[in-house]
């Protein structure tokens, strides 16, 4: 029975002994896995906060995108400008004539751009006025088309109402194809 006794105390010593390895080895990959399982939050945490910082600079491309078509809105609206703003009422006078029975009216019309000015029309607006009477009269002067570099020169000669006392004023307005490009007046009070 002793014999017995060694042998239970060898098995229960050595399923002890294998017991103690089970419980460290458990013990170890639990921790192993404790310590897995923290690294593994630590890198979702460093890609969630990597997405956010995409998602930013995402955001800040997106809004550049939006302010440069705006300035490219706003550049192409100037070149269309340029493009119909071809051309210019470069000097315009009007005076009377010492009788002051006559009024001499002088308007030069030049293309500054680069491209010909098409169906170009220049409206003239006289008016004349004294301290009861107002007397307007317009005249329209057409140019079918203004080479780049051309100019027009006008000189026209109207007369002044009867009687002492009248002013004027004279407005000059430029229209390329159907489109107010430029607007001038001149007076003499």
């Amino acid at each position: 029975m002793n014999e017995k006794k060694v042998v239970g105390r060898n098995v229960i010593v050595a399923l002890g002994t294998i017991c103690v390895i089970l419980a460290v080895g458990l013990i170890g990959t639990i921790m192993s896995y404790t310590s897995m399982m923290g690294e593994k939050d630590n890198t979702v945490a460093s890609l969630i906060s990597q997405i956010q910082i995409l998602q930013d600079n995402v955001t800040n491309l997106q809004n550049q995108m939006t302010h440069m078509q705006i300035l490219l809105k706003n550049l192409n609206d100037i070149i269309n400008l340029n493009e119909t703003d071809t051309a210019k009422i470069s000097w315009f006078n009007a005076w009377t004539t010492p009788d002051e029975t006559k009024l001499n009216i002088t308007a030069t019309i030049v293309n500054y751009n680069n491209i010909p000015a098409e169906k170009v029309s220049l409206i003239i607006k006289v008016l004349f006025y004294n301290n009861t009477i107002e007397r307007s009269t317009n005249y329209t002067i057409d140019i079918e088309r203004l080479d780049t570099g051309d100019w027009y020169s006008l000189q026209k000669t109207i007369d002044v109402p009867e009687g002492e006392g009248w002013h004027f004023s004279v407005d000059f307005t430029l229209y390329v194809d159907g489109v107010e490009i430029d607007h001038q007046s001149f007076g003499c009070y």
